[in-house]
């Protein structure tokens, strides 16, 4: 294998080893009232963002944004918290303006921590 793709792939273990990022929901409040936590990572896998990317250009924005949400959200322990076949419930169920909002705060993130932001 190529140097550089080791380089590569190195890179994408250190991104999915990074600590995890949150938004919270205040929407969906807990059992105390306090806002949901939904936990992501800004790496996605190119099959995730392929289907995603087939999605918006075929027009499918409000299952774009679902599949999105599905494939970054996690629980504090990093783990997924939806599942694919959620995704009609998000599209009939679920306020598209909130669900908005979560995609748009994950994919508003480079991967750059505020200590490397101050860095730079």
């Amino acid at each position: 294998m190529s140097e550089i793709l080791q380089r590569a792939k190195a890179h994408y273990r250190d991104r999915l080893a990074a600590p995890l990022q949150f938004v919270e929901v205040p929407e969906w409040p807990d059992e105390k009232g306090e806002p949901t936590k939904i936990y992501f990572r800004s790496s996605m896998t190119l099959s995730e963002q392929q289907e995603i990317l087939a999605l918006n250009s075929a027009g499918k924005v409000g299952e774009a944004l679902t599949a999105t949400l599905i494939a970054k959200a996690l629980d504090a322990e990093g783990k997924k918290v939806f599942k694919v076949v959620n995704r009609t419930e998000f599209m009939r169920s679920v306020d598209s303006e909130v669900i908005a909002r979560i995609v748009s705060s994950m994919n508003a993130d480079d991967g750059l921590t505020d200590e490397e932001i101050e860095k730079n």
